[in-house]
């Protein structure tokens, strides 16, 4: 080859497959470079998509399925399609999205030189949709295990190793459980984080602290708890009780470049005489997450998050009860270091950690009631790992009718009318009516969420209150009857309330 060129020459073999190689080593010289000056820069292979004739100048296109093959054989398989999306590893070994062609081809010029021609072989654009839709897929990637794998997964991430309990139990003696039950819930908490089980089948953790507790339970740790077991797992994304779920999925969805898909989320310090969310108890159960990905459209990754709670006096209604597992911590006695100790432990301790806690998911104990219900998988592989994992069902059973207050709060409920009904007015007989924008209103002040307008009397009826009947008057007007004593309407009452004339 002529050195003092940057002519493209090939084999006359080559020009006869139109399917040709798409990476040769070609070495080019400048006249104002010498030859030693090209022996010591390394030259990386040259990539093109298709092959030019010297007698003239057309380019046979090559096939693009062998251009991505070569690719992938000297960037060591990569790129790889992850729950649609076009994703590399960059030269740190970190998992990156390519969003477009020219994010994709950037990355290609570390690892080969390129020669892209034009019409007839084939567009950079179009190349980088066919390497999307055509390279190996993966539901979803992680950057920390799950034990076992999943099927579908991409896993990027160190060698967990495993001290025989020692390192878990080092992390755990960091922190303050109420009781040795607790303990071992903590445990499961952390289990469930790694659990390879099935999407959607991960109940709730609601993290708080004794109901006697002096200054109702205030830094006594429990965010700290959620957040560093969290840390384990790279850390988790935070909502507010009112945030919508729906921007929740997009913020999972659209997970930026170079951070782990967050395991966790965190509701923390909820605030309220009542939490309830059919909404998130919709999200939990279900197997995928999906929604819209910006630029992408419709995106859907298998539901492996875990939903962590932190609230003082918890009181819930009896579908999010059902879902919690209620962790009480004690009062902490923190030194000075202890911060920064718990920080540098999980540093140098973490894929030991990891190992002691994949040990224990991969071990053969069994509960001898496999459990069933809507805990049943998760009691089978995570709950049966744990010490006496009969008497944790039945503290976690004993600990849900607790905080299952749909029959208390009936009662508040009632309170919470009466203390409401200074604008409107009470009928001799003692009834109250009060029209159906109103008891939207007030049933969404008392339950602290939003709550559908189609949804109100289904809701008020889950109460269980016969002093509370709704009606229809003419034209589709609807009301509510309230008895202020509290006593159940009686056919009558609701009969002739339903006439009186309007306030």
């Amino acid at each position: 080859m002529n050195t003092q060129t940057s002519e493209f020459e090939v084999d006359d073999t080559t020009l006869s497959h139109a399917d040709g190689p798409a990476l040769e080593l070609v070495f080019e010289a400048h006249p104002d470079e010498s030859i030693a000056q090209l022996i010591d820069q390394p030259q990386k292979p040259r990539l093109i998509n298709g092959v030019p004739t010297k007698e003239s100048k057309r380019v046979t296109p090559i096939d693009p399925e062998v251009i991505l093959t070569n690719i992938q054989s000297h960037t060591d398989g990569w790129p790889k399609c992850v729950a649609g999306e076009l994703v590399v590893k960059s030269s740190s070994g970190k998992l990156e999205i390519k969003k477009n062609d020219a994010q994709y081809f950037a990355w290609l010029y570390e690892y080969l030189d390129i020669d892209w021609y034009g019409s007839p072989g084939i567009p950079k654009k179009e190349f980088f949709e066919f390497c999307r839709c055509n390279s190996e897929r993966y539901v979803d990637a992680a950057d920390y295990p799950h034990f076992p794998p999943i099927e579908g997964i991409l896993y990027q991430h160190e060698q967990a190793t495993h001290e025989n309990g020692q390192a878990l139990n080092g992390f755990l003696e960091f922190f303050t459980p109420a009781t040795p039950q607790d303990r071992e819930l903590i445990i499961s908490l952390l289990l469930t984080f790694f659990w390879g089980g099935t999407p959607g089948a991960r109940p709730m953790y609601l993290i708080t602290t004794e109901d006697d507790s002096a200054n109702q339970g205030r830094g006594w740790g429990k965010t700290t708890l959620l957040t560093m077991c969290a840390e384990l797992c790279g850390g988790m994304l935070s909502t507010s009780q009112s945030g919508s779920i729906e921007a929740l999925k997009k913020r999972i969805l659209n997970q930026a470049n170079h951070e782990p898909r967050p395991r966790v989320i965190a509701i923390d310090n909820v605030k309220t005489r009542r939490f309830s969310s059919a909404d998130l108890e919709a999200l939990v159960t279900s197997r995928t997450v999906s929604d819209h990905v910006l630029y992408s459209g419709n995106g859907s990754i298998p539901n492996l998050q875990t939903v962590g709670i932190t609230i003082n006096g918890a009181s819930l209604s009896k579908d999010m009860a059902q879902r919690c597992v209620i962790i009480k911590v004690g009062k902490p006695e923190y030194t000075q270091n202890w911060q920064q100790d718990l920080e540098d432990y999980i540093e140098n301790k973490r894929w030991a950690i990891i190992g002691d806690i994949g040990q224990l998911l991969l071990s053969e104990q069994t509960l001898p009631d496999a459990g069933t219900g809507r805990r049943g998988k998760w009691e089978r592989d995570v709950l049966s790992k744990l010490n006496h994992p009969l008497q944790l069902r039945q503290l976690m059973k004993s600990r849900e009718k607790q905080v299952d207050d749909d029959a208390a709060n009936g009662h508040e409920f009632v309170k919470h009318l009466e203390e409401n009904l200074q604008s409107m007015k009470i009928y001799p007989s003692g009834i109250v009516r009060i029209p159906q924008v109103k008891m939207h209103e007030l049933l969404a002040d008392f339950l602290g969420e939003r709550v559908g307008k189609n949804s109100v009397k289904k809701k008020v009826e889950a109460l269980g209150l016969p002093c509370l009947h709704q009606v229809v008057k003419p034209g589709k007007l609807r009301v509510w009857l309230f008895r202020k004593d509290g006593q159940a309407l009686t056919s009558e009452q609701i009969e002739s309330a339903t006439n009186l004339p309007a306030q």
